[in-house]
């Protein structure tokens, strides 16, 4: 890990001092910048981390403490292996991209079906991958963990509720809703810890399972649910989700467009 991130960095040195020769002829700005942004915004996104990692560090206490120390290891992994597949998922792009064009409400519309669709898309793709690659490849590998895959594969289902929550996340940062997307993690720890003590004694490890998936449809409907709210002209609806439209085809286009061209530069031949 240690090797990886030093590697990363140097990598990254010559691109990122690049983009910052084009500033130096800039003025810089001699106000207060930094705190009252911090202040608007900033403080809500820092307590938001803050309360996820702590819950997060909670939730091996309430396993150990209802089930057993074993089961923690267990549902860690199968965890664990659901968060891998999620963070490969395409999310850096769209925050990127949708702060661009937020105020725009008819293009917002349109990149906010897109993302979702090709999210959803691209959860059920590699989740159905995972759900049939992982299993022989922990009990090949890893036969000690091949106890945890059962919860595993139930987890899988929480990949397209991710999907969907991710996208309108997304849009009520670009809108500067960091305060509420607070508050909604909140709610949902308010609501997740008394429930570990109502499935858990009852249910063991498959009501942590049933924990975790209640929780992310929960988590979804009350973002978008507040994306509707503060953003009209965004709405979901599911036959969009599985129409092929015009840009749909002109994206397949551009793409296929773009891969002939890759593989038609690796063919050329010096002389």
């Amino acid at each position: 890990m240690i090797i990886g991130s030093v590697v990363a960095s140097l990598v990254l040195l010559k691109p990122a001092y690049a983009a910052f020769s084009h500033w130096r002829a800039v003025r810089p700005y001699r106000g207060r910048l930094l705190l009252p942004l911090l202040r608007r915004n900033g403080k809500w996104a820092m307590l938001h981390q803050a309360s996820t990692k702590i819950t997060s560090q909670l939730q091996p206490w309430f396993i150990k403490f209802f089930i057993g120390t074993e089961a923690v290891a267990i549902f860690s992994v199968a965890k664990s292996l659901v968060g891998i597949i999620f963070n490969l998922f395409p999310k850096r792009t769209l925050q990127t991209l949708v702060p661009l064009f937020i105020t725009d409400r008819r293009r917002a519309q349109r990149v906010y079906i897109a993302a979702t669709k090709y999210l959803l898309l691209v959860s059920c793709i590699a989740g159905g991958f995972a759900f049939a690659v992982t299993g022989p490849f922990i009990n090949f590998f890893f036969p000690h963990y091949s106890v945890s895959l059962p919860y595993y594969y139930v987890l899988l289902f929480t990949l397209p509720i991710s999907a969907l929550s991710v996208v309108a996340s997304i849009f009520l940062n670009a809108l500067r809703r960091q305060k509420f997307l607070f508050y909604q993690h909140i709610l949902t720890v308010a609501v997740g810890i008394p429930a570990y003590f109502l499935l858990l004694p009852v249910l063991g490890l498959w009501g942590l399972v049933v924990h975790t998936l209640a929780l992310s449809l929960i988590a979804f409907l009350q973002v978008y649910y507040y994306l509707l709210k503060y953003h009209p002209g965004i709405s979901l609806r599911f036959k969009q989700l599985f129409t092929i439209n015009e840009t749909d085809r002109a994206f397949w286009r551009l793409s296929l467009k773009q891969l002939r061209g890759i593989f038609a530069r690796k063919q050329v031949t010096p002389g």
